[in-house]
């Protein structure tokens, strides 16, 4: 830990673990800056006046496991937990269990690894890449396709090239969109492993239609974009 005092008073600690056993919560962090007010320093005080946290990690109880269920028990199946979840709650505690995703970090494609590599070379080797993460990214590029064949940014012309769009090779497999505009993608059900990674077990026989509203949730709902 060092102090510095001008031109304020700074804490700064690396590798950083608070624990409270009795919450069952751990948070970790690579670095904390912590900015104090000089007047109670000098009276050995830490008024905390601004706490950065860098590269925080908070890891909970899984609920199940606390309650004698772990996975090797009753195995969950999550439509939420992806790799970053996982390294936050802990690999141990959700390995064995199930989740479904159109991505997951270990797919074998050549746009995957690059993806992957690329990520890792500007974020860290520790670094994990999820599902939402990879859709991010290419959502933006898919919307830059669409705007160069609309010629215009025009939403509904914009809109209009998206659903003529070829079949467009990612890290996510092959996408494209449906005429509703919502994207056509394969999907995965993957097992947790002790890494926090996901072994995929079984993958969509072909790209998937969407189908944004579930009828028995939301009977005689249709995504119409007019």
């Amino acid at each position: 830990m060092t102090l510095e005092l001008l031109p304020e008073p700074i804490l700064t600690a690396s590798q950083i673990t608070v624990v409270d056993a009795s919450e069952g919560a751990a948070l970790h962090a690579k670095q904390l800056r912590l900015v104090v007010g000089l007047g109670p320093l000098l009276f050995g005080h830490v008024n905390a006046r601004e706490l950065v946290l860098g590269q925080p990690e908070l890891r909970l109880d899984w609920p199940l496991a606390a309650a004698g269920l772990p996975p090797s028990k009753l195995p969950v199946m999550s439509f939420s937990i992806g790799e970053q979840e996982a390294k936050s709650m802990g690999p141990s505690l959700v390995e064995g269990s199930y989740a479904a995703w159109n991505y997951f970090q270990t797919l074998q494609s050549p746009e995957n690894a690059k993806f992957v590599a690329a990520y890792k070379a500007k974020y860290g080797a520790d670094a994990v890449v999820t599902d939402p993460m990879v859709h991010g990214y290419v959502d933006v590029y898919l919307w830059k396709a669409a705007v160069e064949k609309a010629q215009s940014f025009d939403p509904a012309k914009v809109r209009a090239a998206a659903v003529t769009l070829e079949n467009t090779p990612s890290a996510l497999g092959g996408v494209k969109f449906a005429a509703n505009n919502s994207m056509v993608q394969t999907a995965y059900i993957g097992e947790a492993d002790k890494d926090g990674q996901f072994k995929v077990l079984w993958t969509s026989t072909g790209q998937i239609q969407p189908d944004p509203y579930d009828p028995m949730a939301f009977p005689g709902k249709t995504c119409k974009i007019s």
